[in-house]
């Protein structure tokens, strides 16, 4: 609420607003009062943002809600900390007024010591309740030695960790495939793990080594077959080949008949 002229009939003032979403393309306000008021003219504006999808950029965050004060003359409330003061925007949201007025006029201020937000009647009415909503924007900064971020870690890297790669678009750590040990891009691995994955890289991607398979949860490291599996596929008992003194049936590992001659 950016300003709002009121008339009254009874000595309390008590305005509030609800917003709502009609549809993708609408939202309807409701100003409701407890107050007998006739209301002059009123002002508002409406920020509609995805804030998900703006943050998992990686260079922008937000920090929005809505903070109640209670006083008198002057009312000012305490908001987050971290606030850079030219990137608060703020108005009020609603208040509650216990004098006699024909109008109300606002004058607005945010104190970068103490850390609130406050505004100042012009004329000297009393005020029993006030709230402000907020909304402020940080970008993201790394250091030109250290320039990519990794929203996941709130750190900033020379070179990503393993399992991450330098996205030159966002300079920001971005994940590999869940099977890769270390990439360039998104779509293709360029090492694997033999040693804690037991993977190998084939055609751009780290596949299992022979005797482990992949169980298709995403998980980084590959499974062992089960015993007289020799290799297996999807499960550990899904046999692709066995060791020795089976032969395979099927995607099963059967003993070999020891009545057979010569049969190993």
């Amino acid at each position: 609420m950016h300003n709002i002229d009121v008339r009254t009939n009874d000595n309390t003032i008590n305005i509030d607003l609800e917003f709502s979403v009609v549809n993708s393309s609408y939202y309807k306000v409701i100003i409701s009062s407890t107050s007998n008021i006739y209301i002059n003219y009123a002002g508002f504006s409406r920020l509609i943002f995805d804030k998900t999808a703006i943050e998992a950029l990686g260079n922008d965050y937000f920090n929005y809600g809505v903070a109640e004060a209670v006083n008198n003359n002057q009312l000012s409330t305490t908001i987050p900390p971290d606030i850079l003061p030219d990137n608060l925007y703020y108005g009020l949201h609603s208040f509650t007024i216990t004098s006699g007025l024909s109008e109300i006029i606002f004058t607005s201020t945010y104190n970068t010591t103490s850390g609130y937000i406050g505004f100042t009647p012009i004329l000297p009415y009393v005020f029993s309740k006030m709230k402000f909503s907020y909304m402020h924007h940080k970008t993201r900064t790394c250091p030109a030695a250290f320039p990519y971020y990794n929203i996941s870690e709130l750190l900033c890297y020379d070179v990503c960790n393993d399992r991450w790669y330098g996205d030159p678009v966002t300079m920001t750590c971005k994940p590999c495939l869940y099977d890769c040990l270390s990439c360039t891009n998104a779509s293709a691995c360029s090492a694997c793990s033999n040693s804690s994955d037991f993977r190998e890289l084939a055609s751009s991607r780290c596949q299992p080594t022979p005797g482990y398979y992949d169980d298709g949860t995403n998980s980084s490291a590959a499974k062992p077959c089960t015993s007289p599996c020799a290799t297996c596929q999807s499960t550990g008992t899904n046999c692709l080949s066995c060791t020795t003194g089976f032969y395979l049936s099927g995607n099963n590992c059967l003993s070999c008949n020891l009545a057979i001659p010569n049969c190993s």
